[in-house]
C-alpha cells in the first residue's frame, strides 16, 4: 500500500506545518466531455493506485453517455449532467450569457461541481479536474480538516463575484485554483442554502444574476468555496502545497500511449499532472520544457 505525504500546511498566512496524518478516502468526481477521453482512463487509474479515491462520479452530457459507458464498472459510475443540476440546461445557462454564451459549458461544469453537494451521500468528496493525472499519494482530509492545496492565481472579477452572491468579503491572501478541492458535502449545501436565502431564488439562477457580463469568466467555484469556508469554517480546513505542472500536453503525446508508470517517471517531481487541451508551439514550448527540466533537477 502506497504510504501517504505529508503536505505543507498555510494556514491564512502562519508558517508551513505538517500536522499529524489521519487521512481517510473519498469519493471523486470528475466533470467530463469528449475532448478528455484521450487522458481520463490515466486519471481514474492514478485515483485508484495511489488510494486518493475509492470511487468515481463521471458526470458526462447526457448525449454523450454512450460514448462514455466503457468507463462503468464497480467503482465507477458514470452519470448525466442532468442528475445534478437538473433544468439548467447548456442552453439555458448560454442564454444567460449575453456575449459569452460560448462559455456556457465552462459555468455548467461548475455548477455540477458544486450541485453535487446536494447529491452527494458522503461526508465529503473530491472535485477532481478530468484531464489531471495524479502522480503520488495525496491526501484529501487529515485529522476532519480538507486538506486544500493553493496557488498563484488571482482574478479579481471572481471575487467581486463571491462578494454580491454571499455578502461577505474574501479573506484569502492566495488562490486555490488548482485542478482539484476537497468538499465538506454539508457545508457545501449550507453555502448554496444561503446563496438561496440571501438571492431568494435557485442558487444557479443567482450565480447566473450576479455574473456583470463584462468578462468571458467571471465565476469560480473553487474561490467561491474556498472563501466562504475560510471565513465561516475556517476550523474546517487545512492549506497545503502540492507542486503540480499544467502544461503536460507540450511534453508528452498521450496518443502514443504511454503508461502510468511512464508518465509518472516524466513528471517526477510534481504531484500532478494537467493535460490542458491547448498546447504552445516555438518559442513558448522549449520554456515549459526547459522549466520541466529545471524543476526535475532541483
Amino acid at each position: 500500500m502506497p504510504s501517504n505525504q505529508c503536505g505543507k500546511t498555510l494556514p491564512h498566512d502562519a508558517p508551513p506545518a505538517c500536522p499529524l496524518v489521519n487521512s481517510m478516502k473519498t469519493k471523486a468526481l470528475l466533470v467530463a466531455e469528449e475532448s478528455v477521453l484521450p487522458v481520463l482512463r490515466h486519471v481514474i487509474d492514478g485515483l485508484f493506485k495511489w488510494e486518493i479515491a475509492d470511487g468515481v462520479f463521471l458526470v458526462v452530457p447526457s448525449r454523450q453517455l454512450e460514448g462514455f459507458a466503457h468507463f462503468s464498472s464497480s467503482r465507477t459510475q458514470v452519470i448525466a449532467e442532468e442528475e445534478v443540476i437538473g433544468n439548467f440546461s447548456l442552453g439555458a445557462i448560454g442564454d444567460r450569457l449575453g456575449p459569452y454564451r460560448w462559455r456556457a459549458g465552462w459555468y455548467l461544469q461548475q455548477f455540477v461541481k458544486l450541485g453535487f453537494a446536494r447529491v452527494a451521500r458522503d461526508e465529503h468528496y473530491v472535485i477532481w479536474d478530468a484531464d489531471t493525472i495524479p502522480l503520488e499519494p495525496i491526501d484529501l482530509v487529515k485529522n476532519g480538516r480538507c486538506q486544500i492545496n493553493v496557488s498563484k492565481e488571482f482574478h479579481p472579477p471572481y471575487f467581486q463575484v463571491i462578494k454580491e452572491l454571499l455578502r461577505l468579503d474574501p479573506v484569502l491572501r492566495f488562490s486555490v485554483i488548482s485542478q482539484y478541492m476537497t468538499v465538506a458535502t454539508r457545508l457545501a449545501g449550507e453555502m448554496l442554502d444561503r446563496i438561496e436565502q440571501i438571492h431568494e431564488r435557485e442558487w444557479i439562477d443567482a450565480i447566473l444574476a450576479a455574473l456583470p457580463l463584462k468578462g468571458h469568466s467571471e465565476f469560480s467555484e473553487y474561490e467561491t468555496y474556498g472563501n466562504f469556508m475560510a471565513v465561516e469554517h475556517p476550523s474546517e480546513l487545512e492549506f497545503v502545497r502540492h507542486r503540480w505542472f499544467r502544461n503536460g500536453s507540450d511534453i508528452l503525446e498521450l496518443n502514443e500511449h504511454p503508461t502510468n508508470e511512464q508518465i509518472e517517471r516524466v513528471f517526477a517531481s510534481y504531484s500532478y499532472v494537467s493535460f490542458e487541451r491547448r498546447t504552445h508551439a516555438g518559442w513558448k514550448r522549449i520554456l515549459i520544457k526547459a522549466l520541466l527540466n529545471i524543476r526535475a533537477s532541483s
